[in-house]
């Protein structure tokens, strides 16, 4: 099967990762806004767009293994985990970043930062 996906709802924004919902009709897409598309696979349209959580590139996408649920995780280090049946966040958080040290103006160190790997 061979589709493709345009999404009109954002200017030019990647694709950063992808996730299949448990019952194989909906595709997550982690989009570099911070945004995530939800198409459905049936009708190859845009069903949903979840925004509101972070404004880094998504890193990773992990549906509930009931479908309810999906968690993402972005480059800023922010995890979110939204209620599919109503579309808003239950649950967030984020880790810091770490710096060189106390001076004013430093720049992050990639010690602590992004998150790139979920699973329920």
């Amino acid at each position: 099967i061979a589709a493709t996906f345009e999404d009109t709802s954002a200017a030019e924004v990647d694709c950063s990762c992808i996730s299949l919902h448990p019952d194989g009709l909906i595709l997550a897409i982690g989009r570099s806004d911070g945004q995530v598309a939800l198409w459905d696979l049936k009708t190859q349209q845009l069903a949903s767009v979840l925004k509101g959580s972070t404004e880094s590139q998504i890193t990773a996408l992990s549906f509930s293994e009931n479908g309810y649920h999906v968690a993402t995780s972005a480059i800023d280090g922010a995890v979110t985990i939204w209620d599919l049946r109503k579309q808003s966040i239950i649950a967030s958080l984020s880790s810091t970043i770490t710096t060189n040290n106390d001076e004013e103006g430093d720049t992050p160190t990639g010690d602590s930062k992004g998150v790139h790997s979920l699973a329920f």
